[in-house]
This record gives C-alpha cells, structure tokens and sequence, in this order.
C-alpha cells in the first residue's frame, strides 16, 4: 500500500535524525528500515506484515528477536508518535483538484511517479513539507504531460502554494528525475515503467531527453 511506504520512509527518517547511537555498517540500517517498515504495516495495513514476513525479506540474516527489539526502540525514539501527515495524504487531495476524468490515468501515474522519486532524495525529504512535496509532483507532473495551465487557481486554493512558492522544490525533484530517468535502472524507474503505471517514467525519459 502506497500509505505503508510514505509512512515507513517517514519513521526511518525521523529515527535517524534522533537515535543516539551512530550507524556504523549497512547490517544496522538496513535492520532499522526493515523495523521501520513492519512498524508503518502494522498502522496502516489490515493484514499487515509481520515479523516472520520481514525475516524472509532479509533473507533470514536477523533473528526475529533483534526486528522486534528495534521496533521497540523506534517507538520509543518517535515517542510512540506514528500519526504524522505524509505526501501521500495531501496528493490524494491534489488529484482530486485536477479534475481528472476516469480514463486519465497517465496524469495520476505521473504523480506519484514524482512524488516517490522525491523519496530517494534526502534533501528534498528533509527541507520540504510534505504538502509542498504533493504539490510540486502534481506541479511538474501537468508539466511533463501538458496540461495548461500547469497549475491553475483550483490547486493554488487547495494547496494553498502559489506557482512561484513551487520552483525552488520543483528544481530540485526535477534534476532527480532527469537523474533517475538518465540511469534507468532505479527500482522507481522499472516500477513506473510497466504497462500497469502506464509507463510514465519512460514517458519523462522521452520528454527529457535522457
């Protein structure tokens, strides 16, 4: 569920920026997101991912002990504070604002095919909120599809950005895009690529040049 993935990039970052101890190998951070990501299943999913289900993904090189006594610390971290507004929250709104018909789902691909790009970006989860996030996906996502006018007074009311409040964080999920269109070989690239996301990314490739 895209709420899952929000909300687990949401706590590893906030865990990292108050865990008083220093990562010192790949085995920790990987363990911490891993816990981060059992955490947000279990708040946002139903059937939520469990521990056995997040020792298969690691390919059994953590105990199920050491996955729960994370959790226990990422809670205790966080201060057991897991409501928290994400991207994800304000784009559903956004899409909404766009007025987009049924069929036009090349447009709504193209949104959170920007907006979970900006998640591989730490400077732009770190100096963004995540409203101005939502709006910059829908921003540059009108741009690379053509919808004029790139962004209309329907979205300025709802997100409450002006069109020149976008461009600084527009920039910058841009030159990730151009970056990750470029390589063409990031998990969000091939993810976005496939018939079911309508191949938005490789619609941006094609519009960018790269």
């Amino acid at each position: 569920m895209p709420e899952t993935l929000y909300l687990c990039v949401n706590i590893l970052d906030r865990v990292l920026s108050k865990i008083n101890f220093e990562v010192k190998t790949m085995e920790k951070l990987k363990l911490i997101g891993l816990s981060s990501l059992l955490l947000a299943s279990k708040y946002e999913q139903r059937r939520a991912v469990g521990v056995y289900d997040v020792e298969y993904l690691a390919d059994y090189i953590y105990m199920p002990e050491e996955i729960c006594q994370m959790e226990k610390l990422i809670l205790q971290e966080l201060g057991w504070i897991l409501t928290v507004p994400t991207p994800y929250v304000f784009l559903v709104r956004n899409i909404r604002a766009c007025n987009l018909s049924d069929e036009d789902k090349i447009m709504e691909h193209m949104v959170f095919f920007f907006s979970e790009l900006s998640l591989t970006n730490h400077s732009i989860v770190c100096d963004y909120k995540p409203s101005m996030i939502a709006a910059c996906a829908v921003y540059l996502a009108r741009f690379i599809v053509g919808r004029y006018p790139f962004w209309s007074n329907d979205l300025k009311m709802c997100t409450g950005y002006s069109e020149d409040k976008l461009l600084s964080c527009a920039h910058v999920m841009m030159e990730s895009c151009i970056q990750i269109c470029g390589e063409g070989i990031m998990e969000v690239f091939m993810k976005f690529s496939s018939l079911y996301q309508c191949r938005v990314s490789c619609i941006a490739q094609e519009f960018l040049e790269v």
